[in-house]
């Protein structure tokens, strides 16, 4: 059995979750504990959401609408706003409206396995920062992969992965202090 801390019912913590229809998306919440039940040796928490750690744009995009797990048993489904706090387009522009929406008792309870759940903002971060980093490495790796095949002909295409590596540079150089730790990163893609 996984030797893991059990956070009681009923403290405030951070998670992070995503949706069943596009897990690739992570989303940072603070929330507190309803419920936990192990399911094979893994713990999952019920948790009740008080704030998602996003922008109102990133909540419409990536948040509303989506699905994901609200009881241990059932399969997933939609986050659903009510029609009173949603535009005429059906999406959300006030974030206080969405945000005591989401935070009332028994509406939004979703389910989170005990790894994404942690006691403070700071250790969710670090996790949240470290899949994030792992996440686009992989898609960076996709996309090298694509658009230099020889097979590829469309207007991103690169003939060479050389190509692909300069063309990171110029987007992303700003971002490494030396061209050392650059070339160091993007020499593992």
């Amino acid at each position: 059995m996984i030797d893991i801390d059990l956070i009681p019912i009923g403290t405030l913590c951070n998670a992070i979750i995503t949706s069943t229809d596009n897990p690739d998306i992570l989303i940072p919440i603070k929330c507190s504990i309803v419920d936990i039940q192990l399911k094979e040796d893994i713990p999952l928490y019920k948790v009740r959401i008080i704030t998602v750690y996003d922008n109102i744009d990133f909540i419409n995009k990536y948040f509303i609408y989506r699905h994901f797990y609200y009881d241990y048993r059932k399969s997933s489904r939609k986050m659903k706003p009510p029609k009173s706090i949603l535009n005429a387009r059906n999406r959300l522009s006030n974030i206080g409206d969405f945000e005591t929406w989401i935070s009332a008792d028994k509406v939004n309870h979703i389910i989170v396995p005990s790894i994404f759940v942690f006691k403070t903002k700071n250790e969710m971060l670090l996790m949240y920062n470290k899949i994030q980093e792992y996440l686009l490495t992989k898609h960076l790796k996709i996309i090298q992969a694509i658009t230099t095949r020889k097979e590829y002909t469309g207007f991103l295409k690169m003939t060479y992965p050389s190509y692909f590596i300069q063309a990171m540079k110029r987007a992303f150089s700003v971002n490494f202090d030396t061209e050392e730790s650059f070339k160091k990163y993007f020499d593992n893609i």
